[in-house]
């Protein structure tokens, strides 16, 4: 488990991952007590070929939706959003 961002509570982004070719990768909210994540949200975004993000068409992670599996094969990066629970993203 790589941890893309660390628990807190200010905004923050990742540094730029990547997702291999029949490699997906589980991108999943945790915090410290290892319970579910409640009233925080983070985003994804991939890398264009142009250098530029977009976000992710499938939509972010929320208290509803804590992990989500990238299976296409491309650069990513997740975002937090700033938030009164301490929480952060990790990557499986």
């Amino acid at each position: 488990m790589a941890e893309l961002i660390a628990s807190g509570t200010t905004q923050a982004d990742s540094a730029d991952f990547t997702v291999a070719v029949g490699t997906p990768a589980r991108i999943s909210l945790f915090n410290a007590a290892g319970a579910q994540v409640g009233g925080g949200s983070a985003y994804i975004q991939y890398k264009a070929s142009n250098g530029g993000y977009f976000d992710f068409p499938a939509g972010g992670l929320d208290g509803f939706n804590q992990s989500i599996t990238l299976s296409a094969p491309g650069t990513y990066r997740v975002g937090k959003m700033a938030s009164t629970v301490a929480f952060g993203v990790v990557k499986d």
